[in-house]
């Protein structure tokens, strides 16, 4: 992986925190996924990256008529992952890791909670941006094969 694509995908991925926290804002709704605003940046930046890892491969290879499956399937990958990584998170910084309750809770609420949020609250500014983060990675990733 080159680091131009590591770091898009960072940076799309604090561009995705930024985006739905503001359309959550506005709408009315709390879409942290943990207490601390720069830890959910920071699930949302590194999520974006491991899938961004993860589809580096199939987005190089994607044709045009197969990009918007691959964009499916990094869409609904996205909220289990962030999910997991945001109570796995959470539970480090607050040092709940040693009471079994908070654990299932963490891992069972968080990427549900997320779910909802993204899919039913701010599903308007989520999906959209997901496609546009995938079609940009798709790109460099091509790009970067090029060369």
């Amino acid at each position: 992986m080159r680091p131009a694509y590591a770091f898009s995908a960072i940076a799309l991925g604090l561009v995705g925190f930024a985006a739905v926290e503001v359309a959550g804002r506005a709408v009315g709704v709390l879409t942290a996924v943990t207490p601390y605003l720069p830890l959910d940046a920071a699930v949302y930046a590194v999520s974006t990256l491991l899938l961004a890892l993860a589809f580096g491969r199939a987005f190089r290879r994607a044709r045009a008529w197969s990009l918007p499956f691959w964009a499916l399937a990094f869409i609904l990958l996205f909220v289990p992952l962030a999910g997991v990584l945001a109570a796995a998170a959470e539970l480090t910084a607050d040092g709940f890791w040693g009471v079994p309750a908070m654990v299932r809770s963490a891992f069972v609420n968080t990427p549900l909670n997320l779910l909802f949020t993204l899919a039913i609250d701010v599903g308007f500014v989520a999906l959209p941006l997901g496609v546009i983060s995938v079609t940009l990675l798709a790109w460099l990733a091509r790009r970067a094969a090029r060369r």
